[in-house]
């Protein structure tokens, strides 16, 4: 994922004070199958409010107008009056803005530079997302989890001024765990996961910590994302084909999430990723992820060849 601008260009006027009153957007083009999210994911779609500088990233399958109102509907949410909506005038936004009836302003045609705000908020997020991917040990086709992660630590801090974007929009500081991506936490599965946990066992589960889950309007559920740390497996794979890391862990909805602040954070893949990404230059290939059942991970195009 790239973007070719990241000047600085406002042409927006002075900054607002209510949300809502001048939106910004923007799309990421994941290009090439190297570049795809675990879950198929081609693009994104990037938002940012000025008055509270509150940042959104949704990754989408498709570049269509469909997808970009639905995720423009979940940042905004319900009974929000939109004053301005600017964007590069791409037909899948303008369209999107149309039928939300958003009063819609557009930046210089072929000029990316022109919407300067948005330009920005991406050149932000990706920087942000493969830091944190590096930090975690996660491989790149995790960016639709670690976009979401970076937006949401970006909102709930303070920038220099007396509250986060999440306290200047919703009226109150972030209530829930903070807790770095990737890294290693306990948490209480479903009852669905817990049958196959040993009867006399701990309630809980070591995880690790994807992000938090949202209601339509950036809301926080009071519900956390994570991996089961022993749904993952390691094995000898070529790091460098994408399609042989593309494990799906069962990602887990939970309310109950134990976190250690005293510690140091603990990034259970790191040591693998660093393993694999700084031997490659030998030829030696020492660990991949298989599936929890111990198979190989099977791509698209094996699959089909099959």
């Amino acid at each position: 994922m790239k973007r070719a601008y990241c000047r600085r260009s406002d042409k927006l006027g002075p900054k607002p004070e209510k949300f809502g009153e001048q939106l910004t957007a923007d799309h990421v083009v994941a290009s090439g199958i190297g570049h795809r999210g675990i879950g198929g994911e081609r693009n994104a779609v990037v938002l940012k409010d000025r008055a509270t500088g509150f940042l959104g990233c949704y990754p989408v399958r498709l570049k269509s107008a469909e997808e970009a109102g639905q995720v423009m509907d979940h940042f905004v949410g319900p009974n929000v009056a939109i004053g301005r909506f600017y964007s590069d005038g791409s037909k899948e936004l303008t369209n999107a803005a149309q039928a939300m009836g958003w009063p819609h302003d557009v930046s210089t045609p072929e000029r990316p530079a022109t919407n300067g705000v948005a330009e920005r908020a991406i050149c932000s997020i990706l920087d942000g997302s493969r830091t944190i991917l590096e930090t975690a040990g996660f491989p790149p086709n995790y960016w639709p989890l670690a976009v979401r992660h970076y937006c949401m630590a970006h909102n709930c801090q303070k920038w220099g001024g007396d509250r986060s974007p999440w306290e200047l929009r919703h009226g109150q500081p972030f209530a829930g765990h903070l807790v770095p991506f990737g890294a290693i936490v306990d948490f209480m599965p479903p009852p669905s996961a817990r049958k196959a946990m040993p009867k006399f066992g701990g309630t809980t589960t070591p995880g690790i910590f994807l992000g938090w889950h949202m209601h339509n309007g950036v809301k926080w559920s009071r519900d956390y994302y994570v991996f089961m740390l022993s749904d993952i497996r390691i094995s000898g794979a070529d790091y460098d084909n994408p399609k042989a890391l593309q494990l799906m862990p069962r990602i887990f909805r939970t309310r109950e999430v134990y976190y250690n602040y005293e510690a140091p954070a603990v990034f259970p893949l790191k040591g693998w990723y660093d393993n694999i990404v700084r031997n490659a230059h030998t030829g030696s290939f020492p660990g991949a992820i298989e599936l929890p059942d111990g198979t190989p991970y099977v791509g698209e195009s094996e699959a089909e060849a099959a």
